[in-house]
């Protein structure tokens, strides 16, 4: 088990070492101008991205649309060494039509969320399909439809991918596809919408629809759902728990339990942190891979001091904003802030800005019954909370109260499953005006009118 890295006491998180100490939270927003320039800057002196600009080109998202017409040269190999590794030695190799490739495309690089997705040979009835992408085995299928997407660095770099397909009779077919690198002089100007979709009817969540049945439209105009995958897409979860003096004893333990069941549930391919807070940073863990524990990490943490919430919760977001895959925040926490710098309105904002899944995890106790703080009257801490919802709502989360802090670990789980059955949309915006202005995004079903969906509620257009 490895020991992840943590941070106690007073001192700040340094899981984005480009981001001095010296910064404060809201400092954080002012460094996005020229950063576009920056990247050209960077790329044309090395050709390899570092993690410091992983970020930016996060938001140029290089998976391009599908292209039907798109046939690689297919090729054959009698390599029994290789026919062995993949399958036992009984198979022997045989002329076939192309596979064809449907995505990626051959003349656009690959990085970020990519969708592997191939036509079946013609001639050739598989009972088996295996993709690899760099040499490394990314799914498996024993029938159409043949379809996965992968998570690639941000990294500068040529990607093979290839497909080994089988039929009844032991009969082996073989197809590769090469991305290519990115030049410093390409100019790529798409930008993949990817849409988190819960959907449910009478309060149960429905997990058998398909893509035709999704209709989506940005800013008044149709779209067209070029990707489509279930709820097995990679996650980046931040958890963050409420370790104030209201939660002394019993509450944090419960709450931590919760924590690490929610991560021990995380597939191969997630990653999670956690952050205990109060009116500073008491702890905070490096994103750590699926199977890596906590409990080391953690030790005994005491409750203690006041509550900072939309500090936390703030840096969380940004902190987020670095991850590549589908961002989430569960927040644990009774959600009264008595002293944090910022307030709701400026972590509303950076909630839609980000791409994050906002849960919140509400203990009933103080919230909603009159309290007053040495910053805020009644008036004001019941229009924190209201906007705290609402940022959690616009997010495409949700707000899960409960009235013993016992009840985490159960709650925990529920999200864990909300997220694993959630469908994934993926657009290109027939617009893109880069000028700031926000957009609304509506997802409906077609011929489902008693189903309720429930999804981000739309996104800043920025460059």
């Amino acid at each position: 088990m490895n020991t992840p890295a943590c941070t106690q006491g007073i001192r700040q998180p340094a899981l984005v070492p480009s981001r001095p100490r010296a910064e404060g939270l809201a400092s954080l927003e002012a460094r996005a101008p020229d950063l576009r320039l920056a990247l050209w800057h960077q790329l044309s002196k090395s050709s390899q991205l570092t993690v410091s600009w992983a970020m930016l080109l996060f938001l140029i998202v290089l998976s391009a649309r599908p292209s039907p017409g798109q046939r690689p040269q297919f090729s054959t190999t009698s390599d029994a060494r290789e026919r062995e590794a993949t399958f036992d030695g009984r198979d022997s190799e045989v002329e076939s039509e192309d596979i064809i490739f449907l995505s990626p495309r051959a003349d656009q690089p690959a990085a970020g969320a990519v969708e592997f997705w191939i036509a079946p040979a013609t001639g050739l009835e598989t009972d088996l399909v295996i993709f690899r992408v760099d040499g490394r085995e990314v799914g498996r299928f024993l029938e159409p439809p043949f379809r996965t997407t992968v998570q690639l660095d941000f990294e500068n770099v040529e990607h093979t991918f290839e497909v080994v397909a089988r039929n009844a009779d032991r009969e082996v077919a073989r197809s590769r596809l090469v991305t290519p690198s990115l030049h410093v002089d390409d100019v790529i100007d798409l930008e993949l919408r990817q849409l988190y979709v819960t959907v449910t009817l009478g309060g149960t969540r429905v997990t058998d629809l398909e893509r035709d049945h999704f209709r989506v439209v940005d800013s008044g105009e149709p779209q067209t759902v070029v990707t489509f995958e279930r709820g097995d897409a990679a996650l980046a979860a931040f958890v963050l728990i409420d370790a104030s003096r209201s939660m002394l004893g019993e509450p944090l333990q419960s709450a931590l339990v919760g924590a690490q069941e929610f991560m021990s549930g995380l597939l191969e391919q997630d990653e999670a942190a956690l952050m205990l807070f109060s009116d500073r940073t008491k702890l905070i863990s490096d994103f750590l891979p699926a199977g890596d524990g906590l409990e080391s990490a953690l030790g005994e943490p005491v409750a203690g001091g006041g509550s900072a919430v939309n500090d936390h919760l703030y840096a969380a977001l940004k902190l987020l904003d670095s991850r590549q895959g589908r961002r989430v925040a569960v927040l644990l926490s009774d959600g009264v802030d008595v002293e944090s710098v910022l307030a709701a309105d400026s972590v509303l904002r950076a909630a839609q800005r980000s791409q994050s899944i906002i849960y919140w995890i509400a203990l009933r106790g103080r919230e909603g019954t009159g309290f007053i703080s040495q910053w805020h009257d009644v008036q004001e801490h019941a229009d924190e909370l209201a906007t705290l919802k609402t940022l959690v709502e616009e997010s495409g989360g949700r707000v899960l109260r409960i009235d013993d802090a016992t009840e985490a670990p159960a709650v925990f789980a529920e999200i864990l499953r909300e997220l694993r059955e959630q469908y994934v949309l993926g657009y290109y915006p027939t617009v893109n005006t880069d000028d700031g202005s926000w957009r609304s995004v509506r997802v409906r079903l077609e011929g489902k009118p008693r189903h309720r969906v429930r999804v981000r509620s739309g996104y800043w257009d920025v460059e």
